[in-house]
């Protein structure tokens, strides 16, 4: 029974990937590259008021779904030169090329999700 309990903690922890597009990175952005899955989690645990945690851990998970290749790149070049505001502006004009299937697989990946279009926290004061 002990193997089976550290087994179920190893895959909780570990389920998603430490790197790549993820929805609700931030509580303004509807998904962007994630450098570091566990450092923006401890980040949140943090940094952000208690009363935010437990929707943005919530909504913050892994793009599973299908993107274009051009965008997927993108994020990967991005996340090399992470601190380069050239490689982060080529990222934003790639994904507003696809902001329609961007916007149907977040449909379809964030069931009763509150995101408006701007924020997560919609009628809310958050910094």
């Amino acid at each position: 029974m002990i193997k089976f309990v550290g087994l179920f903690k190893w895959l909780r922890w570990h389920r998603f990937p430490e790197i790549g597009l993820y929805w609700h990175i931030h509580h303004r952005q509807l998904f962007g590259w994630c450098y570091g899955y566990s450092e923006r989690r401890k980040f949140i645990k943090e940094e952000k008021p208690a009363s935010e945690h437990t929707r943005r851990l919530r909504l913050f998970r892994p793009v599973r779904g299908k993107l274009p290749d051009e965008l997927i790149e993108a994020g990967r070049v991005l996340g090399q030169y992470r601190h380069s505001l050239g490689y982060a502006e080529n990222f934003a004009h790639i994904a507003n090329k696809y902001d329609k299937e961007i916007e149907a697989l977040h449909k379809k990946e964030c069931p009763n999700c509150p995101w408006d279009g701007d924020t997560i926290f919609p009628g809310e004061a958050i910094w």
